[in-house]
This record gives C-alpha cells, structure tokens and sequence, in this order.
C-alpha cells in the first residue's frame, strides 16, 4: 500500500476490499527516502512487527526502539512515523484497521472503544516478542487471510478482532494530562506550510507565522512531534520531492549516462553510493539543482539556488546554469547573491527597497 499524505499530515489509506477497512503487508525501510516513513497520523489502529533488523518508531514527541521479533500498536489519530537510525535495512509487518470494523453495536465493545481512544490515553503499547508471544503469533495469520487475495473474511476478523481484544485493553486511559490538540494545530498549519511552500525561500520565521507561534515554540514543537528541527524537516520534504521527481523519470540508459555526468560536475559522483542524509547541506543543495536540470524542464525557476554555497560552488552552479541556457532553457533565478548575478545572468529585474520601485533591463553578464 502506497503511503499516501496529505498537506496536514492525515494519510488516506486505500484498503484493498471494498467495505473492509483492514490491511496487511510487508514494509521495507530501505525503500524509503533515509530509511524513513513519512510522519502522519490516522484514525485507524495500526499494528507493526520487525521481521528483519531493528527499527525506532517515533509517536507523538515519545522514541520507541523495536529489535526483531518486537511489535507494536499505535493509537488512533497519533502523529508517528518508522525510521532506522543507523541508516540499515528493516523489514517489517504492518497492518491497519479501521475501529469501524468492530463491533460498535455491542454497548461494551462501544464504550471501551470511546475510553482507550481519547487524547489522554497511551500513544502505544509495545509487544515485546518474549512477554507477547500470543498477541505476536496473530500478525502473520492476518498476513496470510489479506495476501491470498481472496481471504476469509469471517476467519480475518475472526483473528483481528482477538489481536484487538488482547492489545486494546493494555491501553492507559489517564497516560497523559494535558492534551495536544492546540499544538497539533500548530504542526499541521506550519507542516501544510512547507508542503506548499517547499520550493521557494522559507524562513524558520515564515515556518512559525503559518502556526501562529514564535520561533522558539515552533522548534519546540516540531522537535517534540517530529523528532527533528523545523529547517531538517524543510530540508527532508524537499529531498522527498526531488527523489520523486527522479523516480518518475525513465532511467534509459541515456538517462543513466546523464545522471551520472551531472554528478560528476556538481562534484557528487564520489558519494553517488551515499545515503541522502549523510550528505552536507552544501552537497545536498547541489544535489538539488542536478534533480530540476535531471529534469528536463525547459524552464527552471530556482529560488536562492547559491544559499549556503561557498564561491567556488557557486561558480560551479553560475557556469553550468549559463551552459543549460545555451541549451535553450529559460531560467528565473531569484536570488540576492550579486555575483551570481554578475556570472551568469542575461536580463535583470531588481526590486529595490523603495516602494513601487522596479527596475529592469539587461544585464551585460559574461555570458552574453
């Protein structure tokens, strides 16, 4: 299943049978841009067990370690997500059900639904492989029903209605004393923010203003609910993105030749092996670049695309932006980096710090 997120972190989750809101498969950390699941959060129950390696699951600001043979259920509507910390491979069983899909028409089964689901209640219950053998062994029975295709239904709901049964009420109905709703708030606002704005300029201050906080509560909370800073988020969303991008590109083997000749002029080729979060942030906003000009767009816009650059990699840049305008490209930078300007620009529209003042016209440039 697809991992499907939406600008406020929600995930739709598109269930396989119609009217049977449950879903088992196999996940692979490797297969994620830096081993990592996107951060999201559900109405539905989900249930994981490492199968292969060790993997860490971050649920609402709390890091829980998991080694094979070690499950665990995360709560419905918490923010989480699934990573290797060390950048290792991780295999692991996941499945997902809709509280739907029980019984809610028993008045019993209805009002311990409505106690264990609450804001104040456990994120999680962890099932460590020694102590949770019988709620463990259950997992790859639901497994086995979901990848026949044609599964038994009775006998499907049968086993996930005794997973549930057992897991649910280890459940803390008072875990937590304060509830997170406002600052939730916050994250979605600021996260929807950086979805839409990843491509141009953001500021940790633009980042906060679209949460309604000051920087410093913005770092707290996404450090809290995210695990990370508000700019490493920014930074792993565009990673995201351009990952994307290159995988939605048919790697011919012409296609081949050419990634591998703009890594070599971007100076990457020695790290083309490398993992996307091992990279400096210099490395990675080169990297960046070669994605848009992998591409194939014949216009490029590129927002500060010398931010955090040295001189001699902002040369770099300048030179191979005047060699893909020669090409036939159009090229918008936007940019406060004079001699970037001066090095590759043809025309120059300056906006100066007077009102309703703009300045055009064309700039002898050394590649003209």
């Amino acid at each position: 299943m697809g991992l499907e997120i939406l600008s406020d972190l929600s995930e739709i989750l598109p269930y396989p049978i119609p009217d049977f809101p449950l879903y088992a498969g196999i996940g692979k950390l490797a297969n994620q841009n830096q081993y990592t699941v996107g951060c999201h959060f559900h109405p539905d129950f989900e249930f994981n067990l490492v199968l292969e390696g060790v993997m860490d699951y971050f649920i609402n600001g709390e890091n829980v370690h998991l080694g094979t043979g070690d499950g665990i259920f995360v709560n419905s509507q918490r923010l989480h997500y699934n990573y290797s910390r060390e950048l290792t491979p991780c295999k692991y069983l996941v499945i997902t059900v809709s509280p739907s899909l029980l019984p809610k028409e028993l008045p019993a089964v209805e009002q311990l639904m409505a106690s264990k689901t609450t804001p104040e209640c456990s994120d999680y219950v962890l099932l460590k492989k020694d102590s949770n053998k019988a709620e463990l062994s259950l997992y790859p029975k639901i497994l086995h029903e979901i990848q026949t295709g044609n599964p038994n239904v009775f006998l499907t709901l049968s086993y996930m209605l005794a997973l549930c049964g057992a897991v649910v009420p280890m459940i803390q109905s008072d875990a937590h004393g304060d509830i997170h709703d406002a600052k939730w708030l916050s994250l979605y606002d600021m996260t929807k923010y950086i979805h839409t704005h990843y491509q141009s300029n953001v500021t940790l201050s633009d980042i906060a203003a679209a949460g309604k906080v000051c920087r410093s509560r913005c770092c707290q909370i996404f450090t809290r609910y995210m695990g990370q800073s508000p700019i490493d988020y920014l930074i792993f969303y565009r990673l995201k993105k351009s990952q994307e991008l290159l995988l939605n590109t048919e790697l011919t083997e012409e296609n081949k030749d050419r990634a591998r000749h703009l890594l070599k002029e971007f100076g990457l080729y020695e790290y083309r092996a490398a993992h996307p979060s091992a990279l400096s942030g210099g490395q990675k906003q080169r990297l960046a670049i070669a994605c848009a000009i992998f591409s194939g767009r014949r216009i490029l816009i590129l927002d500060e695309p010398t931010s955090g650059l040295d001189g001699q990699n902002m040369r770099l840049i300048a030179e191979k932006l005047k060699s893909e305008a020669r090409r036939g490209r159009t090229i918008l930078v936007i940019t406060h980096d004079r001699e970037l300007i001066e090095s590759c620009c043809d025309n120059l529209v300056e906006i100066v710090a007077c009102p309703n003042i703009l300045l055009h016209g064309y700039f002898p440039s050394s590649s003209a």
